[in-house]
């Protein structure tokens, strides 16, 4: 009927639980029976080798129980694993009722003979069986929990499953279908997405049909158990151009939820969480990814687009086996040592410096940042080459000019601006561009809602590393999104090097030139404005590059373009300004920065006061002749930290409004830093900040 599916017949597999034939004897068993009728007369063709032989029946009926016993040597491993052709059906048939004759009627020796033979004829009878239906909750367990013989037969068996026994379970059932049977399964939803089940998607997408799959909710069944699974339905034959339904049922927590919103999807396809969706489609993605919710426009992107690896190399950096022993945040090393802007291994080992500049990932962010770490490359890593557990990858691009992103995350994938003078490790990334590749139109792509759609597809877990990244489709964009990255990165340097973290860090932005203002709090709000319009240009900047890109590819009626995908972090609050502010003016006490030159003025191992007063022979605020800066919660030095920050607020912003900048410095630190006093003074605030935050 065509509203209806009959299955003809149903029988219980116990998957993994079938009798085993270990204590089954071919002889003693030929013996006991003393079978002399005909069992499959004339032609009889051997039960699991398909050969046609021209035998005795005698002969026949041996040479099947021999197979039958060798087949089910290690039933309790291989279960319903074991493949018995289609071919055998008839003649087991005619084995087991001639079995079951003996067990009824024969004497003693051949009832208890044949009882022992019949489960597993039994068994093997219903194996060469093919069904209009499979139905099957297979069990979970990856290679880890395979014993020796199982482990070995799935890898030469099932190649393409191998990786855990639900995928092979799966990929063994399609051959207990008919043809055009269906093949319904509940399992984890991996095989969708992950790199061992290639093969098995393979399968299923160019030659089977998957009709209908449904999504749940992690706790579909229980809030208590958190279940990645999914329940699919396959025809056994490949029909073309056959729109299939999936269900995606993520959105909705618990148990139930889950069967009102399944028939609600199924009685109303405008729902939004019912994909109709032709599977060969997704032959299309690289990897046969069920991309499910993925449009036809999308599709066909992957169609006709050549991917971004055919324009960008995508790189892993190296794996030192000791990040303690050869990794350093570069304020822990003398600024002397360290190599910034060599542009080849060669101009790095010839200069002798010990530490370099390395990409390790790091938190959220586009643009251009994340630049904390070094990385001991003396002598061309030498170090790093003859430590155990060491994996040098790609040298040939260090130093190379690229775009690097954290291939682990929790959020979107974010690219950055990585400029030339960099070693990059596991888990930074980082992409560089062939001969016609362009770093600042991929860093548009990567800075896009579209790259987490395609991403969403190809890697699911946010594992974000240079494979799907790579397989993403590249669209010839429009002139303006280099523009758009080239300002994007100039705002999102200076954002950067604002802060005392950057090696480019010049001095506290919002300070200004001695005597210029009195009012520190003028100062700040001056500089506030300032850099809030720069950060508004910045997300207007990032939601025109959005709809560009997704014009490129002809998406932008399916993403949400209008809001930046992510929202530029704000103009830091005053209390971590003044924080700031406090952490300058103790660097300038200890001779790191001068109020009369920008950047970094003593920051390596040995030197000492004589080497500022070379460089700045006359200090408008004089840094401490020893380098000792006493924190303690009373006054009991001069010279101690808050007197020091005293002396700076009152060198920068003039004695006339000292105690009204103090004030105003000790009532930011009481917002967050430090809980208010009452009746304190400002400086006893100041004071007990530095001695127990600071």
């Amino acid at each position: 009927e065509d509203d209806r599916r009959i299955f003809s017949r149903g029988i219980r597999l116990n998957v993994m639980a079938l009798p085993s034939s270990q204590h089954l004897d071919a002889s003693s068993l030929w013996r006991d029976l003393n079978l002399t009728g005909d069992w499959h007369q004339g032609q009889s063709q051997s039960l699991f080798e398909g050969e046609q032989k021209e035998l005795s029946s005698n002969d026949s009926t041996y040479k099947a129980i021999v197979d039958l016993i060798e087949r089910f040597q290690d039933a309790k491993t291989f279960g319903s694993l074991i493949e018995v052709p289609n071919s055998s059906e008839a003649p087991l048939k005619t084995l087991l009722d001639e079995l079951n004759e003996f067990a009824n009627s024969g004497d003693t020796m051949q009832k208890t003979t044949a009882r022992q033979l019949m489960s597993v004829v039994q068994q093997a009878w219903v194996l060469a069986q093919r069904y209009d239906s499979v139905v099957a909750n297979p069990p979970y367990m990856g290679g880890k929990g395979m014993n020796k013989a199982l482990k070995d037969y799935a890898k030469i068996a099932y190649p393409n499953s191998k990786s855990d026994l639900f995928a092979i379970s799966v990929e063994s059932f399609f051959s207990l279908a008919k043809k055009n049977g269906f093949c319904c399964f509940m399992t984890p939803f991996t095989w969708m997405f992950l790199k061992s089940y290639q093969g098995l998607r393979s399968l299923m997408i160019n030659k089977k049909t998957i009709t209908s799959l449904i999504q749940p909710e992690y706790h579909a069944f229980f809030d208590s158990a958190y279940v990645p699974i999914c329940a699919f339905a396959v025809k056994n034959s490949s029909i073309k151009g056959y729109t299939s339904k999936f269900v995606d049922l993520s959105d909705f927590y618990g148990a139930d939820l889950q069967p009102i919103k399944t028939i609600e999807a199924l009685n109303n396809e405008k729902c939004g969480w019912l994909y109709l969706s032709k599977p060969e489609g997704f032959s299309d993605i690289p990897g046969y990814i069920v991309a499910y919710w993925l449009s036809e426009r999308s599709l066909k992107s992957f169609r006709d687009m050549p991917l971004l690896n055919s324009k960008f190399d995508f790189k892993q950096g190296l794996a030192t086996g000791g990040n303690d022993l050869f990794l350093r945040r570069w304020h822990e090393c003398s600024l002397c040592n360290i190599g910034f802007g060599y542009s080849s291994l060669e101009d790095a080992e010839k200069s002798r410096k010990k530490w370099f500049p390395c990409h390790k990932g790091g938190e959220s962010r586009k643009w251009y940042g994340n630049l904390y770490f070094v990385i001991n490359w003396e002598r061309g890593g030498a170090e790093i080459k003859n430590h155990p557990g060491s994996v040098i990858r790609n040298p040939q691009f260090y130093f190379k000019e690229g775009a690097t992103w954290g291939s682990l995350t929790v959020s979107s994938l974010t690219m950055r601006y990585s400029p030339a003078g960099f070693i990059f490790e596991s888990k930074g990334a980082v992409a560089f561009p062939k001969k016609d590749g362009s770093v600042l139109e991929l860093l548009s792509i990567a800075n896009s809602s579209v790259m987490d759609y395609f991403l969403k597809a190809l890697s699911p877990t946010m594992d974000y590393s240079q494979g799907p990244v790579g397989k993403v489709p590249y669209a010839k964009l429009d002139a303006r999104c280099k523009e758009i990255a080239e300002t994007a990165i100039e705002i999102s340097k200076n954002i950067w090097d604002a802060n005392e973290i950057s090696w480019g860090f010049e001095k506290l932005a919002w300070l200004p030139e001695v005597g210029e203002e009195k009012s520190l709090i003028s100062s700040w709000k001056k500089w506030s404005f300032e850099t809030t319009k720069k950060i508004e240009l910045l997300e207007k900047l990032n939601s025109e590059n959005d709809l560009l890109v997704a014009q490129a590819y002809g998406l932008e009626e399916e993403l949400s373009c209008n809001d930046a995908i992510a929202r530029v972090s704000g103009v830091p609050s005053i209390e971590v300004e003044i924080r700031n502010l406090v952490s300058y003016s103790i660097g300038c006490a200890m001779a790191r920065y001068s109020l009369d030159k920008s950047g970094l003025i003593l920051a390596s191992q040995g030197e000492t006061i004589r080497d500022y007063r070379e460089k700045i022979p006359e200090p408008t605020f004089i840094p401490d002749e020893n380098g000792i800066i006493p924190l303690t919660d009373q006054e009991w030095f001069p010279d101690d930290a808050t007197n020091r920050f005293r002396d700076f607020v009152c060198t920068v912003w003039g004695e006339e409004h000292l105690q009204e900048n103090l004030n105003f410095v000790a009532e930011s630190l009481c917002l967050h830093a430090i809980k208010p006093k009452k009746g304190e003074a400002a400086l006893d605030t100041i004071r007990r900040y530095l001695s127990t935050q600071f």
